[in-house]
């Protein structure tokens, strides 16, 4: 193949070769939650893209302790992971048998290859869905004192609860929850919060963070990626060592930035 002459610049100098990072893939899902030894893995395969080569460049799992500093098992894990995300593209298989030796041959998406435009696979990427407990489904009979479960109703009552059946009036002893009992100094952890998550609430741990679910929801309904981190803080400097206790931190972390947003006039987390 014959190699493109480099173009010169003023004064009869080439120029320097350099790597092009878009801001619409540095700003994409597929990019942003990218290991940094995928990172460092992507752009040293990137750097030997000289224009004309995308989908014969050859890098080998072998080479990275050398040039990156990590095991080639962790390179191989690196390669997965790009591959997966739609960064890397596998033109030809490493081959190494008696007659000869070669390694895989990569194509960079973000780049043309054969005269086609760059087909960006990364910006089709989404993360896999992870089940979340719906919190509007009950777990409980609404109809029952809430601390029995249906896998209880044949049984012998506890004689602190009313054994009335669904059909009868529930007295007026049986109809609050435990949580009813509970000395709070605010609201978090009343016993509308104990029947939708049933769950018994909890001071926030010294380690919260939100959830990944939480984050997604967060981002997927306006909210920036750079906005997450001190909007994160905020709240921990607000409720942690407060006493104030809650069945499910992660709900009440995007409800105060629902009331954030509301109060800034924005829309989003609605």
């Amino acid at each position: 193949m014959t190699k493109r002459k480099l173009k010169r610049a003023v004064g009869g100098s080439t120029y320097e070769r350099f790597i092009r990072l878009p801001h619409y893939m540095l700003k994409s899902r597929a990019w942003r939650t990218l290991p940094d030894k995928a990172k460092s893995l992507l752009i040293e395969v990137w750097s030997r893209h000289n224009g004309v080569n995308n989908g014969e460049i050859s890098f080998a799992c072998s080479e990275a302790p050398e040039l990156l500093g990590f095991s080639d098992s962790t390179a191989a894990r690196m390669f997965d992971i790009l591959i997966g995300r739609g960064f890397l593209v596998v033109v030809r298989d490493a081959c190494f048998d008696t007659k000869s030796k070669q390694a895989r041959t990569w194509r960079i998406t973000a780049e043309p290859a054969g005269g086609k435009p760059a087909t960006k696979d990364f910006m089709r990427w989404q993360p896999a869905a992870t089940t979340t407990p719906d919190k509007n489904h009950f777990t409980v009979s609404p109809m029952r004192p809430t601390d029995l479960i249906h896998e209880t109703k044949d049984r012998k009552l506890m004689k602190t609860v009313s054994s009335v059946r669904p059909t009868e009036p529930i007295s007026d002893g049986s109809r609050f929850h435990q949580c009813n009992t509970y000395n709070l100094p605010t609201r978090y952890g009343s016993g509308d919060e104990c029947r939708r998550s049933g769950t018994a609430p909890t001071e926030m741990p010294a380690d919260w963070r939100p959830a990944p679910h939480a984050t997604h929801a967060a981002v997927d309904a306006g909210l920036r990626y750079s906005d997450i981190f001190p909007a994160v803080e905020r709240f921990r400097a607000r409720h942690l060592g407060s006493g104030e206790v809650s069945a499910d931190w992660d709900a009440e972390w995007l409800a105060t930035l629902r009331a954030e947003r509301r109060k800034e006039g924005t829309s989003g987390l609605c």
